[in-house]
């Protein structure tokens, strides 16, 4: 019998198989091999067929804040480059990505929007000098344990002074994996400030899942 498709032709089955392999991740070797069996469909899956609209909506919020064409903006796990799509489409051209696979790096640079894209793992220090950016994105990469809050302090480093950082943050790990307690000793400090912070849907159809954040960096 031929498997459910949906409107854009996906098979349901293959999309939900996929979303729950993503969320079983469990350590970075599973996470490149996963990336390395799915980077050539993952736009598909995710956004035809899941409807996953948390990279545009993270954009949206960061250009409500950052208004200058000419930022310079990384983003942090960047994937196929989704999230950079839409800020490209924005006007945005001073663009560069950093993900943990290989192969999802090598389908971003296919789109020919970066001026600069590095295999790097986040949990890592980061090899940018400090205040190099203008703003931080990051959709999906805070989720299901597969990053800790730890890289906040390397991510705030690289963003310059007046600086914003934009990101996803999945609801299940506010508290339980610190995200809550590292913002808010960051705020306390007079590191970063909250700029936003609303509960959304990574899915159109989906159930509020994350946090969507952006943030200032003041000193």
């Amino acid at each position: 019998m031929k498997k459910p498709e949906n409107s854009s032709g996906i098979s349901e089955l293959k999309s939900k198989e996929f979303l729950a392999e993503a969320y079983g991740l469990s350590d970075d070797n599973d996470m490149r091999l996963f990336y390395q069996k799915w980077a050539d469909d993952y736009d598909a899956q995710m956004i035809e067929g899941l409807g996953y609209c948390s990279p545009r909506l993270i954009a949206e919020q960061l250009t409500r804040y950052l208004t200058n064409q000419e930022s310079k903006v990384l983003d942090i796990g960047c994937g196929t480059g989704l999230t950079s799509k839409y800020l490209h489409d924005e006007g945005f051209k001073a663009l560069h990505g950093l993900d943990l696979s290989p192969d999802m790096i090598e389908v971003a640079g296919k789109r020919g929007i970066y001026q600069g894209l590095r295999v790097v793992d986040v949990n890592l220090p980061l090899p940018y000098d400090d205040g190099e950016f203008d703003a931080i994105i990051s959709s999906g990469t805070f989720t299901h344990g597969h990053v800790g809050p730890e890289p906040f302090h390397e991510i705030s480093r690289i963003t310059r002074l007046g600086g914003f950082i934009a990101c996803t943050i999945h609801g299940e790990l506010w508290q339980k994996s610190g995200f809550e307690k590292m913002l808010q000793e960051l705020e306390n400090s007079q590191t970063l400030a909250c700029r936003y912070r609303e509960i959304g849907r990574y899915f159109d159809q989906g159930e509020l899942e994350g946090w969507f954040c952006v943030y200032e960096k003041l000193t």
